[in-house]
């Protein structure tokens, strides 16, 4: 889903589900439906999780959508969840990853992704170097590292098929 985020104009979703049918998402229509900027609709999908990193603990998609419509970016839900947690009367607080929370870095890399030139990469396929991809997914850039483990295994499922 991070492609919308990017600014992806559409998505097509569910090719790996023989039952279910492909889903067409269009970033502009999704953008009007739910009634966000594309600044907004970033911090939305930064609250809602993603590979960036971590997301507020109690807070999904509905919540996130919600404290984001009425303060319009992630510092004023961060505002929000510091006051709602100072009611004692509130059994439920909303708990912010002291580490890896770092959606300040998370935001500029949806909006200024590195991207480089194609014509200047010279690509040769080899076998995978798992523990590089790990070590640069999770170290240098932040990605959950349960996730990046169960995508390697997925991956090495294939190759031995193949």
């Amino acid at each position: 889903m991070d492609c919308l985020t990017f600014g992806c104009p559409v998505l097509l979703r569910g090719f790996t589900n023989k039952d279910e049918p492909v889903t067409e998402i269009k970033l502009d229509i999704a953008l009007k439906e739910l009634d966000v900027t594309m600044e907004e609709f970033i911090d939305l999908c930064i609250l809602c999780g993603c590979d960036y990193c971590d997301s507020i603990d109690g807070i999904g998609p509905t919540k996130a959508y919600k404290y984001l419509k009425e303060s319009k970016n992630i510092e004023g839900v961060l505002e929000f969840c510091k006051e709602y947690n100072k009611d004692l009367k509130k059994k439920k607080k909303y708990i912010c990853p002291e580490e890896n929370f770092d959606y300040e870095e998370a935001r500029t890399l949806f909006k200024e992704p590195l991207v480089k030139d194609p014509e200047t990469v010279d690509l040769k396929w080899t076998s995978p170097n798992f523990e590089g991809l790990k070590e640069f997914l999770c170290k240098e850039k932040g990605f959950n590292e349960g996730r990046i483990e169960s995508a390697i295994k997925r991956i090495e499922v294939f190759l031995l098929k193949n």
